[in-house]
């Protein structure tokens, strides 16, 4: 680093941000694997996310590698609602604002003009999740709110904490 800088803006010059492509699956599949409490989909789950939903999904990536990913859908029959499925960063680049500026490269995208609102799940002890998104609603001067939308009984005898649903908005534009 030289002068001023700062190891967040060199994390932020060394990473690209993109849309994700087919190619892309197996890597954004390791870097999950690797990266728990996130559940692990399978290859397909991310090769589908790739091919199809690519306009509101985003890779970071980082001297030819994938460091992070955010797979996000627009709400079926609500194209004000973005859905942000799963978010991961590797490691190496977490604490950076490497989530944050994933997120914010989505909402400007052509394809999220309308969207007024966020929807996620996150279960109660991941406070990396909840922190991250709580921030978030700050950024754009929204109210988050949290309802339970999978209660861990639907999940089976496997031991599986609800799914709280943050709903995030309206959102106010940077």
């Amino acid at each position: 680093m030289t002068g001023e800088q700062t190891e967040t803006e060199t994390c932020f010059k060394e990473i690209t941000y993109r849309k994700p492509l087919i190619t892309d699956g197996r890597s954004i599949y390791n870097l999950v694997k690797k990266s728990p409490p996130l559940d692990l989909n399978s290859l397909y789950h991310y090769l589908i996310f790739c091919h199809y939903y690519n306009e509101t999904s985003i890779v970071a990536e980082k001297d030819d590698s994938i460091t992070g990913f955010i797979s996000g859908f627009l709400k079926p029959g609500d194209g004000k609602t973005l859905f942000v499925w799963q978010v991961v960063v590797d490691e190496s680049c977490r604490g950076k604002g490497t989530a944050k500026k994933m997120l914010d490269e989505i909402i400007a995208r052509p394809c999220c003009a309308q969207v007024a609102y966020l929807e996620t799940t996150v279960t109660p002890s991941n406070s990396a999740s909840r922190s991250f998104f709580s921030s978030f609603a700050r950024d754009y001067a929204a109210f988050l709110r949290e309802s339970v939308l999978f209660p861990s009984s639907l999940f089976g005898k496997k031991s599986h904490e609800d799914e709280v649903l943050f709903t995030i908005g309206p959102l106010k534009r940077k």
